[in-house]
C-alpha cells in the first residue's frame, strides 16, 4: 500500500499565476497551497516512517488548506495501516465518492475486504459468551498455619513432657519396694515430691497430647475444605472469526490483578 504521489499537481499549480495575473488574492491562493505542499510532504515523511497518526494530522491539515481527493486515499491508507478499519472505510469511501478516484477497481476490492474484517470483528464482539463459574469464598491461609503451628508445638511439648514424666516415675521408685502382698509398692516419703512432680508432668503431657490431636485433624479438615472449593473465572467463547485460519470456538479467560 502506496501513497498517491501530489507533486505534480501542485508543481504545476501556483506560481505561474502570479506572473500572468496581479490580484493579491491569487498570490494569497498560492501561498496556501505551498503551506498544504509543505503539511502534504512531512505527512509522506510521517508515513513512510511508520508514524501513522503524525501522518495523518499533516494529511488533514493539507486537505483543510487544499482539498484534493488523493489525500482523501492517502488518510485512508495510513488509518488501514494502523489499523483502524471504520476510519479507513470512511475515506476510502469518501476518496471513491469524489468522482477522481483512480484504480477504482482495486480501491473498491480494499474497501470490501475492510469491511468483511469489520464486520467480523463486530459479530466476534457480539457474539462473546460469559460462562460463570461458581463464585469462590475467600479463605484467609492464616488459621491452617496457627494450627499446623499449635499441632506441631503441642506434639514436641507432649513428648517431652512424657520423657519428663518417666524421670520421676524412675526417681519415686528408687524410694519405692514392693514387699507389700498383692505387689503393692511401699514408697518413703522422700519419694512424695517426685510422685507428685511425675503426676502433673503425666497430666500435662495428655492434655499436649489431646491438642496436637484437636489441632491436627482442624488443620486437615480447612486444607481439605480449601482444596475443593471452585475458582472463580470469567470466561468467554469466543467465535473464531478474525484474521486466524482456524474453526470453532476461543476461549478468553482474563488475568487476575
Amino acid at each position: 500500500m502506496t501513497l498517491l504521489v501530489l507533486m505534480s499537481a501542485w508543481l504545476v499549480a501556483g506560481p505561474a499565476h502570479a506572473q500572468e495575473d496581479p490580484n493579491p488574492e491569487v498570490g494569497e491562493r498560492d501561498d496556501v497551497e505551498k503551506q498544504a505542499l509543505a503539511a502534504y510532504l512531512e505527512g509522506a515523511s510521517h508515513y513512510e516512517a511508520g508514524r501513522y497518526p503524525e501522518a495523518i494530522a499533516r494529511f488533514r491539515e493539507a486537505y483543510d488548506l487544499s482539498p484534493r481527493p488523493q489525500l482523501l486515499y492517502n488518510m485512508a491508507n495510513a488509518y488501514e495501516r494502523l489499523p483502524d478499519y471504520p476510519q479507513a472505510i470512511q475515506y476510502y469511501r469518501e476518496y471513491l465518492a469524489s468522482g477522481e478516484a483512480h484504480d477504482v477497481v482495486a480501491v473498491e476490492e480494499r474497501l470490501r475486504r475492510l469491511e468483511r474484517l469489520e464486520e467480523a470483528r463486530e459479530a466476534e464482539a457480539s457474539a462473546s459468551v460469559p460462562l460463570e463459574v461458581e463464585p469462590i469464598e475467600a479463605r484467609p491461609v492464616w488459621p491452617i498455619v496457627t494450627l499446623g503451628a499449635t499441632a506441631a508445638v503441642s506434639t514436641v511439648s507432649a513428648a517431652t513432657l512424657g520423657i519428663l514424666s518417666e524421670r520421676a516415675e524412675r526417681e519415686a521408685l528408687t524410694y519405692c519396694s514392693n514387699t507389700l502382698p498383692g505387689g503393692d509398692v511401699l514408697c518413703d516419703s522422700e519419694a512424695e515430691p517426685f510422685v507428685r512432680r511425675q503426676s502433673r508432668r503425666a497430666l500435662a503431657a495428655d492434655l499436649s497430647a489431646g491438642v496436637a490431636v484437636v489441632a491436627t485433624v482442624s488443620t486437615f479438615v480447612l486444607l481439605a475444605r480449601r482444596g475443593s472449593s471452585k475458582k472463580r473465572a470469567s470466561v468467554s467463547l469466543v467465535p473464531n472469526v478474525n484474521r486466524s485460519p482456524g474453526l470453532g470456538l476461543i476461549v478468553s479467560v482474563p488475568r487476575r490483578r
